[in-house]
């Protein structure tokens, strides 16, 4: 058996990229720059007592900083820039980017008794309202 460094017959020669028109698409960068996804959020929310920073994926209640899971952090955000306003637990799942619809709904339950838990280990008063066979509210604490 010998080595040979001369091209194979069976062996098609590289497309140009031409033939790519992936490799062709330019992207401008300011469309894929981080500072543009800081730029359209708020990197600060703060309604009554609690306090979410965006930019370090900080929770503080009372200045009291209150460790939460990635789910609840923005299950949480949702609520703070919706206040008083009821959501269907599929709307919670798809506020949170959840598309899949092999989601179970009950999932929001846990999230929200998960949460209240946090809230009443913190001594948080609950700001959750469960409404009965459609979801759940965020009550500013002036309306709990």
């Amino acid at each position: 058996m010998s080595l040979s460094l001369h091209p194979s017959p069976n062996i098609a020669p590289p497309l140009p990229a031409s033939e790519f028109p992936i490799l062709q698409m330019q992207v401008p960068m300011a469309e894929i720059s981080p500072a543009r996804f800081e730029n359209e959020i708020k990197p600060k929310i703060i309604v009554d007592d609690f306090e979410i920073d965006q930019m370090a994926y900080r929770f503080r209640f009372r200045g009291k900083k209150i460790d939460l899971t990635l789910n609840e952090y923005f299950l949480l955000i949702h609520f703070l820039q919706n206040p008083d306003r009821v959501f269907s637990r599929r709307k919670l799942i798809e506020a949170l980017g959840k598309q899949e619809r092999i989601i179970d709904e009950r999932i929001v339950d846990v999230w929200i008794r998960k949460l209240r838990r946090t809230f009443e280990r913190e001594g948080i008063p609950d700001p959750f309202r469960t409404v009965r066979t459609v979801g759940y509210a965020f009550d500013q604490l002036d309306n709990c």
